[in-house]
């Protein structure tokens, strides 16, 4: 008989590797919340029993671009050197990439008078609108990429993905397929993962507003003080 056998308390923890998809968060659960100042490592904890160890979290996210009009750049800052004081946790970075968009829009968008001191008017047939957007490219690529590099090198018995995007079906059926233990968290409060993901994952974990709440960092981590607007 094994010393872990004689001392159960002595067994190995299974290993756990975090991935959690940062936009696929903010817009499930915290943009219009309070809990903005999210130690996901307290998080993770959470959500996981005592027989689980974490021993990385990567966290896929990308630098937002505000044009320096309402300080949402600067509040990232503060959280991403929040999360670098956490062991283990590495953030992983993709890229905003802008994309130029042209809008058709039907009248009665706008009326084109004919003679300005008359009543002869005729509606404008079609309005052209053209502005720019930013996209998020890369984060779902590299998390899926990530998951299936270190289901290969063996670094986890277990992986928590914490997403709600359909995107990573091919890569959590793959952690399956391996025979790993597979948690996936819907970034919704109080949600089970969509249909075709919830077939992945064990057990049934959900993200809660109390779990939100119990994961906060301190107001000051390090010299990092919490953004005013999320107090």
């Amino acid at each position: 008989m094994s010393e872990q056998d004689l001392y159960p308390q002595l067994k190995s923890k299974k290993k756990v590797v975090v991935y959690v998809d940062g936009f696929n968060l903010y817009y499930g659960c915290l943009k219009d919340s309070k809990y903005r100042w999210l130690d996901l490592l307290k998080l993770s904890k959470l959500l996981l029993s005592d027989e689980y160890e974490i021993v990385k979290i990567n966290y896929f996210t990308a630098h937002i671009i505000d044009h320096g009009t309402n300080g949402s750049t600067t509040r990232q800052g503060f959280y991403l050197n929040a999360l670098k004081t956490i062991p283990n946790l590495e953030i992983k970075l993709g890229k905003f990439k802008k994309r130029e968009k042209t809008v058709y829009v039907n009248p009665p968008l706008k009326i084109i008078n004919e003679n300005p001191f008359g009543s002869d008017q005729r509606p404008l047939l079609k309005s052209i609108l053209k502005g720019t957007s930013y996209e998020e490219k890369g984060t779902d690529v590299n998390l899926a990429v990530q998951l299936i590099i270190d289901l290969y090198e063996n670094n986890f018995d277990v992986a928590m993905v914490i997403s709600n995007d359909s995107d990573y079906l091919s890569a959590l059926e793959k952690v399956r397929q391996k025979k790993k233990g597979l948690f996936i968290i819907n970034t919704k409060l109080d949600q089970l993962p969509q249909h075709e993901m919830r077939r992945f994952s064990m057990g049934k974990k959900v993200l809660t507003e109390e779990k939100l709440k119990s994961a906060q960092f301190s107001e000051m981590v390090g010299n990092i003080r919490i953004p005013k607007e999320w107090e």
